[in-house]
């Protein structure tokens, strides 16, 4: 019996060896630990910006009514709404176009001839000159010789050697006479025809006359001068000293140039008439409606034809380029939003368009409403095509910002109140925690300050 049980035993042993043996060599080898890579984020060089909405809508900046400049009828209307117009453009006319211009005209003339005016108080300055100056010098000669004619009639008109020489003179031909005379006598009882009586008688009557002629000139060198003729002398002195005086004038005046009141009254003149010019030109212009700048046409108000007073709307003209953006701020961003702040915009209308700009204007008081909301206004950097009056704009108002600086995703970063937070920092084989230094928390991006390097994977929790 106990040699029977000692046999089943040894076989129960070889079983469970055998069944070993075979289990070691043919189970395979273990597998060892392999730890799989969590979801990570690389720290990066990015913008970190911080951002307030506005939403908002355009608004037209450049919204003008044309309007009748004076009482009129209205000779042509060329545009109708919805008509793209270019500056300088002729949108209307009043009649009475021929009356303005010769109106005009007539100013032109006038400015010509008081510019012809003034122009000729210049004129020839040189000539006029010359001119003068003969005058003077022929006035001057005329009164040299009229003081010599007068002065000799104060003096006497010989002295003694002239008068004892004309006696003498006088009293040789009395005694040629007297024998001429004598030889007449001897032959006066021949007739009449004899040639001795002819010559004697001729002889007779040439020195008769030769002393006749001898005394007269002695008596007139005895006598003084007539009254007549100084009369006649101081007159023609006066007439030449005053016809000097005017020459002399005349002369101080071209030399001088022209005076100064002629100066000023041509002047006036010439602003007159070049006022009156303007005037005329101004009202001839005024009769031409047009556009003041490159627009659209938005209303039209008048027709062809019609009498109008002074001041009428005609039409309405907008300039499609010239709109700005008016949004509203939440009085919890009021605070933050500064004129000259960038925007980011984004237009349902066009809403590829990449669209910035910058705030230009903020109204410090509140708007109409239920909500405390203020206005902000935004001058577009760029204006993409298809953009009108009225439509809707998202504004993303820039209120912070750090270019170029280590960051990484907002959702990564938990926010926290101390300027630090605990990241979980993959290294490739094991997760280690760290504490950074946080900077700004934008919108998309926080920035990291210190604690972490540029291509370090932070775990996406």
């Amino acid at each position: 019996m106990k040699r029977t049980v000692f046999l089943i035993l040894f076989i129960l042993i070889l079983v469970f060896g055998a069944g070993y043996y075979g289990f070691t060599t043919t189970a395979p080898e273990p597998t060892p630990t392999v730890f799989e890579a969590p979801e990570t984020v690389p720290a990066s060089i990015c913008n970190v910006s911080q951002s307030v909405a506005a939403p908002g809508k355009l608004v037209n900046t450049s919204y003008t009514t044309l309007q009748m400049p004076s009482n009129g009828s209205l000779a042509e209307l060329n545009v109708l709404p919805g008509d793209t117009v270019t500056a300088g453009q002729l949108l209307a006319r009043l009649n009475g176009q021929e009356d303005y211009e010769a109106a005009v005209t007539a100013a032109e003339l006038e400015v010509l001839l008081a510019q012809k005016a003034y122009d000729d108080l210049f004129a020839n300055a040189d000539l006029k000159l010359a001119e003068a100056q003969l005058n003077l010098v022929n006035a001057q000669e005329t009164v040299a010789n009229a003081e010599q004619a007068r002065t000799r009639l104060d003096a006497p008109r010989a002295d003694d050697l002239n008068l004892q020489q004309a006696e003498a003179q006088y009293l040789l031909a009395k005694e040629a006479y007297k024998e001429a005379l004598k030889a007449f006598d001897a032959v006066d009882h021949k007739p009449l025809t004899n040639p001795d009586r002819i010559f004697a008688l001729q002889r007779l009557t040439a020195a008769e006359q030769e002393m006749d002629l001898k005394l007269a000139t002695w008596n007139w060198l005895l006598l003084p001068a007539p009254e007549t003729d100084i009369t006649q002398a101081d007159a023609e002195l006066a007439l030449a000293q005053v016809q000097l005086a005017v020459a002399q004038q005349a002369y101080d005046a071209v030399l001088a140039g022209p005076d100064d009141l002629d100066i000023q009254l041509a002047e006036a003149k010439i602003a007159d008439a070049q006022a009156k010019l303007t005037t005329a030109q101004a009202a001839l212009e005024s009769l031409a409606i047009l556009a003041p700048f490159d627009g659209i046409v938005v209303e039209v108000k008048a027709n062809p034809g019609e009498t109008l007073p002074a001041g009428s709307s005609l039409l309405t003209l907008i300039d499609p380029q010239a709109i700005e953006v008016e949004a509203t701020v939440i009085e919890e961003d009021y605070p933050y939003v500064e004129v000259g702040q960038k925007v980011q915009l984004y237009f349902d209308a066009v809403p590829d368009a990449d669209v910035t700009g910058t705030i230009t204007r903020i109204l410090p008081t509140r708007t109409g409403g239920d909500r405390p909301l203020y206005n902000i206004y935004i001058q577009l950097n760029t204006i993409p095509d298809k953009l009108a009056e009225g439509m809707t704009a998202d504004a993303s108002v820039v209120i912070a910002e750090r270019n170029e600086v280590l960051c990484l995703p907002r959702g990564v970063v938990r926010a926290s109140s101390s300027g630090t937070t605990i990241l979980d920092i993959w290294t490739g084989s094991e997760v280690e925690h760290r504490t950074v230094e946080i900077g700004l928390r934008g919108d998309v991006q926080v920035e990291i300050l210190s604690g972490l390097e540029e291509g370090e994977r932070v775990v996406a929790k």
